[in-house]
């Protein structure tokens, strides 16, 4: 008598878990993706277009440095929207109205070359707009100062003598 060896089955292997990753989910979707591609293209600053479609400029660094294709197409579509708006200027440049044209080419130059052309002046005057008599006022941004320090000095020079300090009321 001859028993045979009949086969086991396979085992069945159960199928791929599924898992559900934590936290909140990206906001990174080809729909504002797209939104904020079409804000770049019309000009508008980076900062506003976030701020368009309901996320903090940090997080689109983050999406630039992450995504390489992302990066790639935000500055070709940057480049189109400075491309549009020059056209926009030069046809203004050839109009037959002297008015437009020197607009434009005023625009253009205080926008482009603002360290020749700009209208940013920085003015220091004393009290009622007299200029300052003897005094050298420094500038210091919060982050620039320590941390212990709790008042602002500003340096009086009566008779160029530089070691006179008054305190700065806050």
């Amino acid at each position: 008598m001859t028993t045979a060896i009949s086969p086991s089955p396979a085992p069945v292997s159960a199928p791929p878990v599924r898992r559900r990753r934590m936290g909140r989910p990206s906001l990174f979707t080809p729909f504002i993706v797209r939104r904020i591609l079409r804000c770049a293209r019309r000009g508008m600053p980076l900062s506003a277009a976030c701020a368009c479609v309901g996320i903090s400029y940090s997080s689109l660094c983050a999406w630039r440095a992450k995504d390489k294709f992302f990066n790639d197409a935000l500055a070709t579509a940057i480049g189109k929207g400075i491309d549009a708006n020059l056209k926009v200027i030069e046809q203004a440049l050839k109009s037959r109205d002297e008015a437009i044209r020197l607009r434009a080419a005023c625009w253009f130059l205080s926008s482009t070359q603002s360290a020749h052309f700009g209208r940013t002046k920085l003015e220091v005057t004393g009290a009622d707009g007299s200029p300052l008599a003897g005094q050298v006022a420094v500038l210091v941004w919060p982050h620039m100062m320590k941390e212990n320090q709790e008042s602002k000095t500003i340096h009086e020079l009566p008779n160029n003598n530089p070691t006179e300090t008054a305190p700065v009321a806050n």
